[in-house]
């Protein structure tokens, strides 16, 4: 019951209080660790609920002393669901985006984003809408203001964002893009650090953008 010491008692009272408070506290702090002592507490209906509950971000995938759990896992078919919900997933439901504006105008964009993993993220990540102008290539990158760490799993978030073309935009037609960077100006345009949304045919991984499959034309 004790998990080798991850709970502080073998109480089941006192182990389901800090796991209640668990649940609460790893909506901000990371939860990763491992399998241990392989039993029937470890079979897939339960490990799926306990790992949601938990909030987990990381697993070892082969622990020394207990790799037959994840066979097990693998055998009773939900290894492939634990790899996808681990961490935060993110999956874009909709957007919607004006079909023409001007240079130096406000324009709004929706979004509608749901969290399928078990956790959000634990570093600040920038969101931005990338203008790609479709002949000379030229890119404008427009802040939005959004905490992606805030994205609870289980949770949709409807983003009514307003932002802005600049003054000097070329006209023209341009291809919308999601871009979630890490922060980090050496890794800013590394593809590999940036968050790739679950949706199929949407990640560019020349660049770590995210099609949002629109055009948008400025004159």
């Amino acid at each position: 019951i004790d998990d080798w010491g991850t709970y502080s008692d073998t109480d089941r009272g006192i182990i389901e209080q800090e796991k209640t408070f668990l649940n609460l506290d790893n909506r901000y702090v990371v939860q990763g660790g491992e399998t241990c002592n392989p039993s029937s507490f470890d079979d897939c209906p339960n490990a799926l609920n306990e790992l949601e509950r938990m909030r987990w971000s990381a697993l070892n995938y082969k622990p020394s002393d207990a790799t037959e759990i994840i066979e097990d896992w693998e055998t009773q078919g939900c290894l492939e669901e634990i790899k996808r919900r681990l961490g935060y997933r993110f999956r874009l439901v909709k957007s919607v985006t004006p079909t023409r504006v001007k240079p130096a105008r406000t324009f709004s964009i929706q979004l509608e984003i749901i969290n399928e993993g078990w956790a959000s993220p634990y570093n600040p990540r920038p969101l931005e809408i990338i203008l790609r102008h479709r002949v000379t290539r030229r890119e404008y990158h427009l802040p939005i203001d959004e905490d992606p760490r805030m994205w609870m799993p289980g949770s949709t978030q409807v983003i009514n964002a307003v932002t802005r073309t600049p003054d000097t935009i070329e006209t023209g037609t341009y291809d919308v893009f999601l871009n979630l960077p890490d922060p980090a100006p050496q890794l800013y345009n590394h593809p590999d650090y940036s968050i790739r949304l679950a949706n199929q045919n949407l990640w560019e991984a020349s660049t770590g953008y995210n099609s949002l499959l629109t055009s948008l034309i400025v004159n």
